[in-house]
């Protein structure tokens, strides 16, 4: 088997680790980790075609959502009860600077430009701009439920005849 991968470390039991030994023993395999590639492969096959590798990404990429969506409310608010006059000037900056909204796409050219033109105190800035990261993320996770759903419900609804 050619090697294409760096070592992993993986935690395996002590009964799973003997009973690889005794397969590898038995020619199963040329050794443990050709014997413990093939077993994984094949169980990832069996996972991906079952539609349970689908479900639990669905499932955590609604989560992540739902996680950022509160982060984000929650530093607007922060920002808009805390640091009300800062939030707005720090808002007007980053339109002047030419950030996309839609994608924050550019957000890894017009952060550095916000920090080095905020003249106020430290905090609102990097609230601000945790606030914009989040921001991207969730846009992110947002175009692919998106896409997901789309393929889901449209792959679901049968034309009425």
């Amino acid at each position: 088997m050619v090697r294409s991968g760096g070592a992993r470390t993986l935690y395996i039991d002590d009964a799973i680790w003997e009973r690889i030994q005794e397969l590898v023993k038995l020619g199963y395999a040329k050794n443990a980790s050709q014997l413990v590639n093939r077993l994984l492969t094949e169980s990832l096959a069996k996972f991906n075609k079952s539609g349970k590798l689908f479900s639990v990404s669905y499932e955590a990429l609604k989560l992540r959502h739902l996680t950022l969506a509160q982060n984000v409310i929650r530093l607007q608010n922060k920002l808009k009860r805390a640091y009300g006059p800062e939030y707005r000037e720090l808002l007007s900056l980053i339109r002047s600077l030419g950030l996309e909204f839609e994608t924050f796409s550019n957000l890894s050219v017009v952060a550095p430009q916000l920090v080095s033109r905020w003249k106020g105190h430290p905090t609102p800035l990097h609230l601000f701009i945790t606030l914009l990261e989040q921001g991207k993320e969730k846009r992110k996770i947002e175009r692919k439920l998106s896409e997901l759903r789309k393929r889901m419900f449209s792959a679901n609804s049968r034309p009425i005849a």
